[in-house]
């Protein structure tokens, strides 16, 4: 009879732990558009904060010239890109964009835009983030 008892609640909780995954697996993921307007290849590091100076990789995308990619994002936190803008002929460009904020919930989830563009020029533009090396831009968890 206890065992029962016991057989009966620990199969209550196996199937309260199967409905919370599996109504976690049907959240609509959030949506990054990466469009890149720029004459340059892009190699896009997705970086997931897990503290306020760490991170790990997320994914990496590629974007030809003139294309655009989505990434869908399947948990709520923040997040900031590592780009690498390469053109024959000319030295690659590393980028180091500032965090956002990716939110997927039972109530909605974030749809983000981001587009890459670059005017070939010497001229610095102070706006457009920050210059970062080869070797932060190789760095996985930073």
């Amino acid at each position: 009879m206890k065992f029962k008892k016991r057989l009966s609640i620990l199969l209550s909780f196996f199937f309260l732990f199967l409905l919370t995954n599996l109504a976690n697996s049907y959240l609509h993921p959030a949506e990054l558009h990466i469009k890149n307007t720029s004459q340059r290849h892009l190699i896009v590091k997705v970086m997931k904060q897990t503290s306020e100076n760490s991170a790990e990789k997320y994914a990496i995308v590629r974007i030809n010239s003139q294309n655009s990619e989505t990434l869908n994002i399947k948990k709520t936190g923040y997040y900031y890109l590592k780009t690498k803008a390469v053109l024959t002929g000319r030295d690659p460009v590393y980028k180091k964009g500032d965090p956002f904020k990716a939110y997927v919930g039972s109530d909605g989830y974030s749809v983000l835009t981001i587009t890459f563009s670059m005017q070939e020029s010497s001229m610095v533009n102070p706006l457009s983030g920050k210059h970062i090396s080869k070797a932060d831009f190789d760095n996985d968890s930073n």
